[in-house]
């Protein structure tokens, strides 16, 4: 093979490599981890107090997998009436999910909800009207 055959093969390969690159592109979805990034960046400060109270109460919440189940064992000695706990998919907003606990300090989440991949936790619930927040990650 003489370099023009090289050359047109290299220009030919290289072409490709573009017009895959510009598919695979196009058909990402640019899914942003939240819609309303700027108000979260504005209450972030009250989200960093949130989570030093947590550590304050010197407790916080287990996560584990049983049987097919996300388990969260929350704490025992903290009174709360009401937790949210939110399960983020950085890279799918629609496979996120959100659960409100009442009224139970173990709270389990079938695997069969989820999808595979990784999920941020963010965890929150107020003591005697103290915010206070866990975050946690977790690859199922």
């Amino acid at each position: 093979m003489n370099w023009g055959k090289s050359l047109v093969l290299v220009m030919v390969l290289f072409i490709t490599f573009i017009m895959v690159m510009v598919v695979k592109m196009i058909s990402t979805s640019p899914d942003l981890v939240s819609d309303d990034y700027y108000q979260k960046e504005i209450d972030y400060e009250q989200e960093i107090v949130a989570v030093k109270n947590m550590r304050r109460l010197n407790a916080s919440t287990r996560i584990e997998t049983v049987d097919g189940f996300l388990v969260f064992h929350l704490p025992l000695d903290i009174p709360f009436t009401k937790m949210e706990i939110d399960l983020i998919r950085p890279n799918n907003q629609k496979l996120d999910k959100s659960f409100v606990v009442t009224d139970t300090k173990v709270f389990m989440v079938p695997f069969s909800e989820l999808e595979k991949g990784k999920y941020s936790i963010e965890m929150t619930f107020k003591v005697d009207s103290i915010p206070c927040m866990q975050k946690d990650t977790i690859t199922i």
